[in-house]
């Protein structure tokens, strides 16, 4: 029975393993519940984002004793460049809910604009900010299995990332020869972790 409105994560192992402690196939059996007030309209514009471990496949290009799997972070079970592009009209309102159902934590970073954080969890217990002590905020600290729900408003055109912000985050790993660092000697900085998104990230067109 659906005790209180909020944002909640629900996830699963086959293996006994826990939530911080999930990888592999595993790390993909997550979802989220979204409960909305009594009498409320559903906010048919309003997105939901489960953030979740991906594991790829074995490095092949690495002998066998030295292989290890290749991870990728995802949204909605894909990875940058495959990440669905969002397309608003400036003085749209953008309303996400954001779900970490990985075993990492993500600092979450919008370009462009400040978002005003409306809610937060723990996945079994969502506070809803009060009206005068909402956050405005660039960046979201998600540790695992947190939920957040936010909303802000484009006001010019462009177009957008939102991402995880440590570099590690939206970077291949391990390296392999299709990644940014190995094919064009870039090292991983603030300067070429934005070109080389493969991971933790969504761009946002914008137009009017």
């Amino acid at each position: 029975t659906a005790g209180r409105p909020g944002t909640f994560i629900y996830w699963a192992s086959t293996t006994g393993q826990t939530l911080e402690d999930r990888t592999g196939r595993d790390a993909q059996l997550t979802g989220a519940i979204v409960i909305d007030p009594v009498g409320a309209r559903r906010d048919t514009a309003e997105r939901v984002f489960v953030i979740t471990l991906m594991d790829v496949l074995p490095d092949t290009t690495k002998p066998l004793a030295g292989q290890s799997d290749i991870f990728d972070v995802a949204i909605n079970g894909k990875s940058w460049p495959h990440t669905e592009r969002l397309t608003y009209s400036t003085g749209d309102t953008v309303r996400w809910r954001w779900v970490n159902g990985g075993q990492l934590t993500h600092p979450m970073h919008l370009h462009g604009f400040h978002f005003r954080v409306l809610s937060k969890g723990d996945g079994s217990v969502d506070t809803l900010y009060a009206a005068d002590a909402v956050p405005t905020v660039v960046t979201e600290w998600m540790r695992t299995g947190s939920t957040f729900s936010m909303e802000f408003v484009p006001t010019r055109e462009g177009r957008w990332l939102f991402h995880c912000h440590m570099v590690g985050h939206i970077l291949p790993f391990p390296t392999r020869p299709d990644s940014v660092p190995s094919s064009s000697g870039c090292r991983p900085s603030p300067s070429c972790a934005w070109t080389s998104a493969r991971r933790t990230s969504a761009r946002m067109p914008v137009t009017r």
